[in-house]
């Protein structure tokens, strides 16, 4: 079972993990389970391009995560090497920057 830190971390691997089919896209139902004394997320739903079923789950940190943006606490991510972080980083920075550049100077505040 994946070991996630917090919910926006798995949201963040489901993010990266694509369906055999290739498409990342599907509509996530979520629930939460006790299993023995561990809080298990799991996340099911349909592929959007093929219709192939989903499911991740999570044990989830007994730690309460601390608030966004952060994924976890200050121990390391077991399901997402800093990699991936940097992709996600470079991608976010790519869109911000393109975005800025198609607005006008009186709507960067925004």
């Amino acid at each position: 079972m994946l070991n996630a830190r917090s919910s926006s971390e798995a949201h963040l691997y489901m993010d990266l993990h694509a369906c055999e089919c290739g498409s990342f896209d599907f509509d996530r139902q979520h629930r939460l389970e006790l299993r023995s004394d561990d809080l298990v997320a799991v996340y099911e739903g349909v592929c959007r391009q093929c219709g192939r079923a989903r499911h991740f789950e999570f044990q989830m940190a007994e730690e309460i995560p601390p608030p966004a943006p952060a994924f976890g606490g200050p121990e390391p991510s077991r399901i997402l090497d800093p990699g991936e972080y940097v992709a996600v980083a470079y991608r976010a920075s790519r869109a911000a920057g393109l975005e800025l550049l198609n607005r006008p100077d009186s709507e960067h505040h925004k």
